[in-house]
C-alpha cells in the first residue's frame, strides 16, 4: 500500500481549501439565481413555497456538476500560484519533482 508523501499532503491541502470555497460559492450563486426566479414566480402566480425548495433540491446535482470542475480548476491554479509566489515551486523543481509529479496528487 502506497501512502502520500509529505509533499503530496501539502499540495492536497493547498488545493482542497480553495477548491471547496469556490465550489460552495459557485453552487450558492447558481442556486440563488434560480431561487429568485422561482420565488418571483410563486409570488405572482401563487402556490406553495415548499415546491420551490423541492425544485432547488432537484437542481443541486446539475449545479454540482458545474461547480465541481470550476472549483477543482481554480483550486489547482490558486495552489500553484501560492507555490510560485513563495518560490516553493522552484524548490520542488530543484529537488527533482516534475510538474507531472506535482499535479499527480
Amino acid at each position: 500500500m502506497k501512502f502520500l508523501t509529505a509533499t503530496d499532503r501539502y499540495i492536497a491541502r493547498l488545493v482542497t481549501v480553495p477548491m471547496l470555497s469556490v465550489f460552495v460559492l459557485a453552487a450558492s450563486l447558481l442556486v440563488l439565481d434560480k431561487m429568485l426566479k422561482l420565488f418571483d414566480f410563486v409570488a405572482t402566480e401563487g402556490g406553495p413555497v415548499t415546491v420551490v425548495f423541492k425544485m432547488l433540491a432537484n437542481l443541486l446535482p446539475e449545479y454540482a456538476s458545474l461547480a465541481i470542475p470550476l472549483g477543482l480548476l481554480l483550486g489547482i491554479l490558486f495552489a500553484f500560484r501560492k507555490l510560485a509566489i513563495s518560490s516553493e515551486l522552484d524548490v520542488m523543481r530543484a529537488v527533482g519533482l516534475s510538474y507531472t509529479r506535482l499535479l499527480r496528487v
